[in-house]
């Protein structure tokens, strides 16, 4: 029985991890924070949702890739799960053994404390901030930017965005210059610049590297101006730097 229940502990610290990362992708790909989660949760324990949310997956090929991906994972932690509750049940009152005690007691632990640390703001809040860089690294994007959506409305979002590239329309000029409301429709709610946060924005303000910009508008649009665009002026630096050496 212990050894059924040592799996059972195993497999639910491992979905809680999964359920995690999975959620923070989703979020790179456009999603807020609880409608992914709530996906994730769906995939995962395989109940299924309405067609209404199904529509949410269907509309990109990495949420797709990555709903697919975390219905097997849900799946396997079903059959596993399933077979470790049969196991627990026939085997009542037949585990001696003290040290495997010890190791189920400590799973529990486990358990126990990153329930408790999922709680606190900071530690989830790092967690997540590795994940997205992560996923974004396996993304094989061009660029360093990375974006993940704070909350979605209809067709716009919030949107938090790492500037590590800044794109040439927006380089040593001022908001006004840019003008990035009345020619991308975005709206610069915040700038968190190291230390510093800037929430009174003004027009003479002017985009540094690794500054962190929290953006309201069409998700799409900040896509394209920061990602997008930016990958295509990667790809153009990458293949004049080529042509030079060749040269």
């Amino acid at each position: 029985m212990l050894g059924a229940l040592i799996l059972f502990f195993i497999v639910m610290i491992a979905y809680m991890l999964i359920a995690e990362i999975f959620t923070v992708l989703f979020r790179l790909t456009g999603l807020p924070e609880e409608k992914a989660r709530l996906q994730v949760v769906s995939l995962l324990t395989t109940c299924g949702f309405t067609t209404k949310e199904t529509e949410v997956f269907v509309t990109t090929p990495t949420r797709r890739k990555l709903a697919i991906t975390a219905m097997i994972f849900g799946y396997a932690f079903s059959a596993t799960l399933v077979s470790a509750f049969i196991s627990i049940i026939l085997s009542i009152g037949n585990t001696q053994d003290q040290n495997l005690w010890y190791v189920f007691l400590i799973l529990v632990g486990i358990m126990v404390l990153l329930i408790l640390l999922s709680k606190i703001k900071f530690i989830k809040k790092g967690f997540d901030s590795l994940i997205f860089k992560l996923g974004h690294k396996l993304s094989k994007s061009k660029t360093k930017n990375f974006l993940k959506v704070i909350d979605a409305y209809g067709t716009n979002s919030i949107v938090e965005i790492t500037l590590i590239d800044i794109p040439n329309n927006f380089k040593d000029k001022t908001l006004e210059e840019i003008k990035i409301r009345q020619n991308y429709g975005l709206n610069i709610l915040v700038i968190n610049r190291g230390s510093k946060i800037i929430d009174n924005i003004k027009k003479e303000e002017v985009f540094k590297e690794k500054d962190i910009l929290t953006i309201y508008g069409n998700f799409n649009y900040i896509k394209q101006v920061f990602i997008e665009d930016v990958e295509q002026q990667k790809i153009q630096e990458e293949q004049q730097a080529s042509r030079v050496e060749e040269k």
